[in-house]
């Protein structure tokens, strides 16, 4: 099997969950990976509260209504980790600053996708890590944003669109970032999914 990685971030630095601001360019680009067998199916791993599911399942719920079709659905808690390796299967873990690090090896980031793909760069499985943050508005905008990175988008430079390299928080004050429609297109491009 011909494997491959594609790893996207989100940058904010944190003092309180705060970033700098950006020019907006707004024009949304692909990751490398497309999602070929839906649904995609979500886990939480161990130790993710009740809120933090929620705000899991919100996010599944935004894509969804925005895409218009149900492509991402929640499953349940991690219990045996064989699960994470399944096709089809994305695991979101809520995780502190020290490790998000570990992982990125960047003290700014608040959120990390590993997808895994095969070589028509089909999504297998694959793995999204968000940072803990108080501010409810950035949480919600960061697992948007990595939610996206699995329906296959990568950053859109600049702006208040969900997709944007770096979140601030002047740009989540009144509610979390979303999708522009030149997103949502993207995202249906990439996907080859038609309007019906």
């Amino acid at each position: 099997m011909n494997l491959r990685l594609c790893i996207c971030v989100i940058f904010i630095l944190f003092s309180g969950c705060t970033s700098q601001t950006y020019i907006d360019y707004g024009v949304p680009k692909a990751m490398g990976n497309i999602v070929c067998r839906t649904p995609v199916y979500i886990y939480a791993l161990p130790k993710t509260t009740k809120n933090e599911i929620q705000r899991i399942k919100d996010g599944i719920k935004y894509w969804n209504h925005k895409l218009g079709q149900n492509i991402l659905a929640w499953r349940e808690v991690v219990t045996d980790r064989s699960v994470m390796l399944k096709p089809n299967v994305i695991t979101v873990g809520i995780v502190d600053s020290d490790t998000l690090y570990s992982f990125s090896k960047d003290s700014d980031v608040a959120g990390l996708t590993e997808v895994h793909i095969d070589k028509n760069k089909c999504m297998i499985n694959g793995i999204v890590l968000v940072r803990k943050c108080a501010m409810v508005n950035m949480f919600v905008s960061v697992i948007r944003h990595e939610f996206g990175h699995v329906l296959g988008l990568g950053h859109t430079i600049g702006g208040y669109t969900v997709m944007i390299d770096r979140i601030s928080a002047n740009r989540v004050k009144y509610g979390p970032l979303n999708a522009s429609m030149a997103e949502i297109e993207k995202i249906k491009e990439i996907n080859g999914w038609k309007e019906e």
